[in-house]
């Protein structure tokens, strides 16, 4: 009995062996299978395209854009802003397209597309071989393009020197300055005189994706819209506060009265003449020097009984330091020994802010011009 019972746990425990070698090597044989159908997988393009574009999450797509980001102005348009609108672009979703114009018997190519738009590309390779000989598909390079994405290229921006240009809020500094200490066109003839003149500076910011906000504020801090193509002429117009101009527009009406009784030698009373006109000189200055030494050469002129007819002030500008530049053009009928003429005369008078009123200095000779034209 008990030998027998023996005899059947033997064959039991001998069967269980079999079992668990004959199922260790089912195990054995279904892993190396199952490696090989991987394996196999692997060296179908299709699998290494699948596992790509499911891998394409927002962490592969900040790694791929982040060249991009870091080309564009980020104090215009910070990075976190610039990629919020590229993943905007990219919700309809991003599927692979096969590009056989670029692939070749080594390498399969395909482009991103979100939509109609090409938005990088991806290139797959086969490996050297691997286990069981395979040599699976792996992508051997990515690119990606997002420039479609950026706004027209920004316009310079010109302004005085004196003003302050934001973008989205940040102030451009000496970094984005492309042009500086750029002459007025209306003033490039003096700035050699040594006058306290105004001048440009042209900034240019960096590529963006959205739309910016620019704001331009003049030397007080207020907002202006005097820039580009507007800025030379507006800022000269309103450089010189209205109470000023009016001061000085009531001097040079005097002023010029007395200017062409001088120049005309009105009732050949020279002397009389100059002493009308010295009280509206600043004594000392070029123009008065000047005037002063035509007296003795009038002796020798022809009297003109002068008729001022208009005085056409155009700017009136603040060169600092007291001193103010006037544009004008005056007219006169003159009666003489030619019989009567018309003269058109075109000035720049500077002007000096003094203790005693505003008094002129000089008539700069590069901004004279005079003509005449003969009655009929």
């Amino acid at each position: 009995m008990n030998r027998a019972k023996k005899k059947k746990a033997s064959f039991l425990k001998g069967l269980l062996t079999y079992a668990v070698f004959f199922l260790s090597i089912s195990v054995i044989g279904l892993i190396v299978l199952f490696r090989f159908l991987d394996e196999y997988e692997r060296t179908r393009p299709e699998r290494a395209v699948e596992q790509y574009m499911a891998a394409f999450d927002i962490e592969h797509l900040k790694d791929a854009e982040k060249d991009f980001l870091l080309s564009l102005d980020t104090n215009i348009q910070p990075s976190d802003v610039s990629f919020k609108i590229i993943r905007s672009f990219l919700e309809p979703g991003v599927r692979e397209v096969k590009d056989p114009a670029n692939s070749t018997d080594d390498k399969i190519s395909y482009v991103l597309k979100c939509e109609d738009s090409v938005i990088g590309s991806f290139e797959l390779r086969q490996a050297e071989a691997a286990a069981f000989g395979l040599k699976p598909w792996y992508v051997s390079r990515e690119d990606f393009d997002f420039s479609f994405l950026l706004k027209e290229a920004p316009a310079p921006i010109t302004v005085p020197t004196d003003y302050s240009v934001y973008c989205n809020g940040f102030l451009l500094d000496d970094s984005y300055l492309v042009k500086n200490n750029i002459k007025f066109d209306y003033l490039k003839d003096y700035y050699d005189m040594g006058y306290t003149l105004p001048y440009l500076c042209t900034y240019q910011i960096g590529e963006y994706l959205s739309e910016i906000e620019v704001e331009v504020r003049d030397e007080t801090g207020a907002v202006t819209e005097t820039y580009n193509d507007n800025v030379q002429e507006e800022y000269l117009q309103r450089c010189c506060d209205e109470a000023k101009k009016a001061e000085i527009t009531s001097f040079i009406n005097d002023f010029i009265d007395k200017y062409v009784a001088f120049t005309g030698s009105s009732k050949w009373n020279y002397t009389e003449n100059y002493n009308a006109l010295e009280s509206f000189m600043l004594k000392g200055s070029d123009l008065q020097i000047r005037t002063y030494n035509t007296i003795d050469s009038l002796v020798f002129g022809t009297y003109r009984n002068n008729v001022i007819t208009e005085i056409d002030i155009r700017k009136i500008l603040d060169l600092g330091n007291g001193q103010y530049m006037c544009d004008l053009t005056y007219f006169v009928d003159c009666w003489g020994t030619m019989g009567f003429v018309n003269t058109e005369n075109i000035i720049r008078l500077i002007v000096q802010d003094t203790d005693g009123g505003i008094k002129a200095t000089e008539i700069p000779e590069k901004a004279t011009y005079s003509s005449e034209e003969q009655a009929g």
